[in-house]
Formats: structure tokens, sequence, C-alpha cells
């Protein structure tokens, strides 16, 4: 974890209201993989939000900053979900996510 954070291409933020904290959330700017058209993303690895603070707004707001930081550099942003997480699919699908890839492993 500390070495994702110290690299100069993470962005990790808290997320605070009212001065509380109540989620965070650390991008990374990613090398795509040869057969994609675009060569890099901003991947949104991880976004927590305290339960009680969900579906206000918040997870948009980070989106939304997320956005201005890929548009400054040119990039898309992505994100991997688990496809059992319907909540985070239409979130996302919401907020103008497209699917991409499918990953499948084993059990």
């Amino acid at each position: 974890m500390t070495e994702r954070i110290n690299n100069k291409n993470c962005y990790a933020k808290k997320i605070i209201l009212n001065d509380e904290v109540i989620g965070y959330f650390i991008s990374l700017i990613k090398q795509e993989e040869e057969y994609r058209l675009i060569k890099q993303t901003l991947e949104l690895e991880e976004l927590y939000i305290i339960e009680e603070y969900q579906n206000k707004g918040i997870g948009s707001q980070v989106i939304e900053k997320l956005r201005h930081i890929a548009g400054l550099l040119n990039i898309p942003i992505s994100v991997k979900v688990s496809t059992k997480n319907k909540n985070a699919i239409e979130f996302y699908n919401k907020m103008g996510f497209n699917e991409y890839d499918l990953i499948m492993e084993t059990s």
C-alpha cells in the first residue's frame, strides 16, 4: 500500500465531511494492455464511503473530481467492478462508464 501511495502517478485522498473522515479513494495512472486502443487510464482502484453517507452524491463528487484530473491529462477513467456488486455497476453506469472487459477466474 505504501509503495502505491508514494507513487507519483497515484492520487489518494480522504473524503472529509464536517471534519469527519467518511471515506477515501485511490486512483492511479495506469499503462493499459497492448490490445487496448488507449495507452493510459486514470484507474479508480478503490472508493469507499461509510454506509450512512452513501447515496448522498459524495461518490458522484469523487468521480467529477477524477474527471477533472483525467481531462487535464487527456486520458479516460477506468474502474474494475465485481460482476456481483450490482450497486457499484449501477452507480458507474449512471456516471457514464461503459463495460469494456470481462475478467473470468476459477472458483
